[in-house]
C-alpha cells in the first residue's frame, strides 16, 4: 500500500532543516503506527526528490520530528509531499525440475506472499551460468499469489542449467531459490540383448541365466536405474522357480564371473507368464558398460522337460531410469530356453532278443544311458541290479557277468571293463555291486553295459534277461545328484543256444 500525504513543514534558520508543523493527514492516516519506519520521498521546489528509509526520519517523536537535507534549498512557505510507502517484496519458490529432455523440462514455483501490492508478472528464468534473471529466458505464468508450472523450452541438450522462479510487484521483482538440472545428453542409454543358447537346467541348481541385458550410459554423467519390469514365461513359472529364486544381478561381464551379489531375489508365482516390476536403484556410470543379469534357481520338485524363458521379440526388460534420459532399445529374441532336467538322466537303450550260444562272452543283456547334465563330473560307486532266468547260477559263467562303460551304446571301439561277477540263484540274482569306481564327465553321456559269458553247461532254451519293470540298475553316485530314473521294459531276452 502506497500513502501519499501531505505536511506543512517550517524551516529551521539555518536553512538545513525542517520540523512538521501539519498534524492533520498524519493523524487521518493512521497516526504513528502506520509511518514508523517507513520510506519517506521528498519532493523539492528544484524538481528533485530524496528518499529517506527509515533513519533518519522516523515520526519516532512527532510533532517534533525533524529531517535534516545537506545541499538543499527549498521554498519553506511550499507544502513539501511526503510519500510513504509500506509495501514489500513478494515472496516465491522455486519447485523442482521434473520432465526432463534434451530440449525441455518443466519446472514452476510458488507466490505465497505478494508483500502487500499486486504480483503483475510471475514465471521462471534460467540460464547456463547461474543466478538467472528476467533479462535472461523466462516464463510468464500469470499473476497473482498462488502455485504455477512452467514449461522451459528451447533448451540445448546434454547441458547444465539455473533456474529461479520470479514475482514482481510495484517494489519489483524477486527470486526464489535456484535449482540445478542437466538436460539429456544427446548420447542415449543404449540396451542390448547378450545371445545366449538353450540349454538345461538342472532341478535343484542355482543361478541359471536366463537373460543378459547390457546397459551402455553414453552420456558423461551418471544414472540411476529406479525400476526394473520384465516377464517370465514357461510351463509352470510359479512351480518350476524356486522360493525367492528369482534373482537380479549386475556385473561389468557379461556373465556371473566373480560371483555377484544379487542386488534383488523374489519369488514366481503363475502358470504360463510372471510379470514383475521391481524397483532396484542400479547406478549406471557415465561411458561405462553395465550388465544386469536376471537368473533363476530351479526347485528340486520341477517337473522334467519343463522349460522357462524371457522373450526378446518383447523387449523383456523395461529400465526406469531417473531424469529419464533417451534410451536406444536394441533387444532382441536371443534369450535362451531353459529346459528343466534332472542331474543324471537314466534310461533304457531298447534291444532285441536273440541267442547267445554256450561258451560264449559279453553278449549284452542290458544297456543303460547315463547323461549328466551338470557343469561337474559324477562317481558312481555301487551299482544295484537284477538278472532273470531258469537257472541263472548255472546258465552264466565263473565271473561271467560284466559290466563296461563306452562311449557308444554297444561293446564296440573301446570299452572298460569295470567290474566282473560271479553269478548265483536259480530263478534270480540280485546283487549290489561295490569296489570299482566310475566316472560320469561333465555334460556328457555314458553308457553303461552289461553283457554275461554263457557257460559251456548251460542248458539250452534257457533265458537270461534284466527286467526293466524293476528299474533293474540302481546307481550310487557321490553327492547324490537327483537322477531321473526313465528305464523302460526294452532290455533284450538272451536265448542258450547249442
Amino acid at each position: 500500500m502506497s500513502l501519499v500525504v501531505s505536511f506543512t513543514v517550517s524551516q529551521a534558520s539555518d536553512g538545513s532543516s525542517y520540523t512538521i508543523v501539519d498534524t492533520s493527514n498524519y493523524a487521518a492516516n493512521g497516526g504513528k503506527a502506520a509511518f514508523t519506519n517507513r520510506q519517506l520521498l521528498i519532493y523539492f521546489s528544484d524538481g528533485t526528490q530524496q528518499a529517506y528509509t527509515p533513519t533518519p526520519f522516523s515520526f519516532a517523536n512527532y510533532p517534533s520530528d525533524t529531517l535534516t537535507i545537506s545541499g538543499q534549498t527549498v521554498d519553506y512557505a511550499l507544502r513539501i509531499v511526503l510519500s510513504v510507502d509500506d509495501a514489500l517484496a513478494a515472496t516465491v519458490t522455486t519447485t523442482a525440475v521434473t520432465d526432463i529432455t534434451q530440449t525441455s523440462a518443466v519446472s514452476g514455483g510458488d507466490v505465497t506472499s505478494d508483500g502487500g501490492t499486486t504480483v503483475t508478472a510471475k514465471g521462471v528464468c534460467w540460464n547456463t551460468t547461474g543466478s538467472p534473471t528476467i533479462s535472461d529466458s523466462h516464463t510468464t505464468n500469470g499473476s497473482g499469489t498462488g502455485a504455477f508450472a512452467s514449461n522451459l523450452t528451447g533448451l540445448s541438450a546434454g547441458t547444465i542449467y539455473y533456474v529461479r522462479a520470479y514475482a514482481t510487484n510495484a517494489i519489483g521483482t524477486s527470486y526464489g531459490n535456484e535449482q540445478t538440472f542437466s538436460t539429456a545428453d544427446l548420447n542415449p542409454v543404449i540396451l542390448s540383448t547378450v545371445a545366449q543358447s538353450n540349454y538345461n537346467a538342472i532341478k535343484g541348481s542355482t543361478f541359471n541365466i536366463a537373460y543378459i541385458l547390457e546397459v551402455q550410459n553414453t552420456a558423461p554423467y551418471d544414472y540411476n536405474a529406479a525400476t526394473l519390469a520384465s516377464t517370465i514365461f514357461g510351463n509352470n513359472v510359479g512351480v518350476d522357480i524356486a522360493s525367492n529364486g528369482v534373482k537380479i544381478q549386475t556385473n561389468t561381464t557379461p556373465d556371473l564371473s566373480g560371483s555377484p551379489t544379487p542386488i534383488l531375489q523374489f519369488s514366481a508365482s503363475g502358470t504360463s507368464t510372471f510379470n514383475f516390476s521391481k524397483t532396484v536403484n542400479i547406478a549406471i556410470p557415465a561411458n561405462t558398460t553395465l550388465y544386469v543379469i536376471i537368473s533363476l534357481d530351479i526347485n528340486a520338485g520341477a517337473l522334467d522337460s519343463q522349460t522357462l524363458y524371457m522373450n526378446g521379440l518383447n523387449n523383456p526388460i523395461v529400465l526406469t531410469i531417473d531424469g529419464n534420459p533417451p534410451q536406444v532399445n536394441n533387444q532382441t529374441n536371443v534369450s535362451p530356453t531353459l529346459t528343466i532336467v534332472p542331474n543324471i538322466y537314466l534310461s533304457t537303450v531298447a534291444g532285441s532278443n536273440y541267442t547267445a550260444n554256450k561258451s560264449t562272452s559279453n553278449n549284452i543283456v542290458y544297456v543303460l544311458e547315463m547323461q549328466n547334465n551338470n557343469i561337474s563330473a559324477y562317481t558312481i560307486t555301487a551299482i544295484s541290479l537284477g538278472l532273470y532266468g531258469q537257472d541263472v547260477g548255472a546258465d552264466v559263467a565263473t565271473n561271467g557277468l560284466k559290466i563296461y562303460t563306452n562311449s557308444v551304446p554297444d561293446l564296440t571301439g573301446s570299452p572298460v571293463l569295470k567290474r566282473a561277477a560271479t553269478v548265483s540263484g536259480t530263478t534270480a540274482f540280485l546283487t549290489t555291486l561295490t569296489a570299482f569306481s566310475i566316472n560320469l564327465p561333465a555334460s556328457q553321456t555314458t553308457y553303461l553295459v552289461l553283457s554275461v559269458d554263457i557257460n559251456s553247461g548251460a542248458t539250452t532254451g534257457h533265458t537270461l534277461f534284466m527286467s526293466a519293470s524293476d528299474s533293474p540298475i540302481g546307481l550310487t553316485i557321490t553327492g547324490n545328484p537327483l537322477q531321473q530314473d526313465s528305464q523302460t521294459d526294452v532290455s533284450p531276452i538272451i536265448t542258450v543256444g547249442v
